[in-house]
């Protein structure tokens, strides 16, 4: 028997090295991980709710940097996860950064 994965989209770990950002509401929130259509960071508190919208821009490097809006899926202690709302485009890494999974943003 064939477990299905629960993901539809590889994601990526930042949990080494320098942290991508997401910036929303006046705050700068380290990523902890992002997919394609989805991103976990990490936050003081509970900041946001189930089902609220978030809107902000997602730095992958000082001189990249991606607009996203997406809907929150999930707290749990000062993680929140969200699915985007017309994903992360794929490109080159900005400045030659490749996560250690070969996906490129």
């Amino acid at each position: 028997m064939t477990t299905a994965h629960r993901r539809a989209e590889p994601r990526v770990a930042f949990a080494q090295g320098p942290q991508p950002t997401l910036e929303a509401g006046g705050k700068i929130f380290p990523i902890l991980d992002l997919s394609p259509r989805g991103i976990r960071f990490q936050a003081a508190s509970t900041e946001l709710t189930i089902g609220e919208i978030l809107r902000g821009v997602v730095r992958l490097a000082p001189d990249y940097a991606i607009a996203v809006e997406g809907r929150v899926l999930r707290t749990a202690g000062n993680q929140i996860a969200a699915r985007l709302r017309g994903g992360v485009p794929l490109s080159p890494a900005p400045s030659g950064r490749r996560p250690a999974s070969g996906l490129l943003w």
